[in-house]
């Protein structure tokens, strides 16, 4: 099959909008929160989590205005370049992070990275085949290009077809869980089509996002210890390839369906706020100052994957906050952990009100 150069140039700019903005975002993010010393804190890793969670709460806090509005799809992919291209200057300006790859001590370390690194790759790859299709990509499949080719946002029956004066049935939940504006976004900034874009480009950059936030919660559970990291990674991908003891397990939705929201929040929201809340729990609140801000920026993102996204974040906070509390035995730090999770819950609040005027 020949690819033309107007081909070469789509599969550029979704690349760079999926692997290489999030980094310079993230790089900008790390900056802003001023995280200081350690390899650790200065990390691809880092910067690509931070970063991935940051274009989703932009995309969550200009989404749900604009559906509300009922406003033209092309706004919203305006505003929301406007704010990505400011992040990724600035993330390119600053030059936070100063190597791509950690501190291998060693031919031992080295070789075990190298396993872990060969290990994630080939799942990667793997996953980018796999892809499921169902009657899901009638729901959000279909909403995603429904906002390319009409411009309007959720206003479209996706059983025939007809356009709405108003929001119904299933999709009243995506009015503030529009994970379908993203993916259109991606689509639209970069000529691909959505079916494209879901099937193979998201599992890639998504399944390469939940490689490396394990990588960082190896990090914060095993300190530099390269060799006890990556073996805690491979064993990880090893759960991810014989977890498919259900059709509805994380790990076969990580493998199977990750462009799906609710597959995104399952199989990295859950992981990525584990990991903020163990390096909060570590630290004192002086140097985990950077990761309660996250939190409070995952409270906002991971609402656009899905309504279990909105729940999840609130009850792990929740109840991480009470133990939080109890075991430092401060309530002003109880109460500190709990604000984090107030745009999640503004989120559930306006999800609830929405239900019950329908009702």
């Amino acid at each position: 099959m020949e690819i033309g150069l107007w081909s070469v140039i789509q599969i550029l700019i979704a690349a760079f909008l999926l692997f290489v903005a999030p980094v310079l975002m993230g790089n900008a993010i790390c900056e802003l929160l001023c995280l200081k010393g350690g390899s650790v804190n200065k990390s691809l890793s880092k910067s690509y989590v931070f970063g991935t969670v940051t274009m989703w709460a932009l995309c969550e806090l200009v989404s749900v205005p604009l559906i509300l509005l009922k406003a033209d799809f092309l706004v919203l992919v305006i505003v929301l370049s406007v704010f990505y291209a400011a992040l990724c200057v600035y993330g390119m300006v600053r030059k936070s992070f100063v190597r791509l790859l950690p501190t291998l001590d060693g031919m031992k370390e080295f070789t075990a990275f190298l396993v872990a690194a060969a290990a994630a790759v080939a799942l990667i790859t793997f996953v980018a085949t796999l892809q499921h299709t169902d009657a899901d990509d009638s729901r959000f499949v279909v909403n995603a290009v429904d906002m390319v080719t009409t411009r309007r946002m959720f206003l479209t029956n996706p059983a025939t077809g007809e356009a709405i004066s108003s929001w119904s049935g299933e999709l009243s939940k995506d009015i503030f869980s529009p994970w379908a504006c993203f993916m259109a976004y991606v689509s639209f900034v970069s000529g691909i089509k959505v079916t494209v874009v879901a099937h193979m480009f998201l599992p890639i950059a998504l399944f390469a996002s939940v490689c490396m936030i394990y990588w960082l919660i190896s990090g914060a559970l095993l300190g530099e210890n390269m060799t006890a990291r990556a073996a805690l990674i491979v064993g990880v991908l090893l759960l991810h390839v014989f977890g498919g003891y259900s059709v509805y397990s994380s790990e076969t939705f990580a493998l199977t369906r990750i462009w799906q929201g609710k597959a995104v929040a399952a199989s990295f929201a859950v992981p990525v706020l584990i990991w903020l809340l163990v390096e909060i729990f570590k630290a004192d609140v002086k140097e985990s100052r950077e990761f309660f801000i996250m939190l409070a920026v995952c409270s906002v993102g991971f609402p656009l994957l899905s309504g279990m996204g909105i729940i999840i974040t609130i009850l792990m906070i929740g109840c991480y906050g009470l133990c939080y509390g109890i075991v430092k035995k401060s309530i002003k730090l109880m109460l500190l952990l709990w604000l984090t999770a107030v745009p999640a819950g503004l989120i559930f609040i306006g999800y609830y009100l929405e239900y019950r005027m329908r009702k």
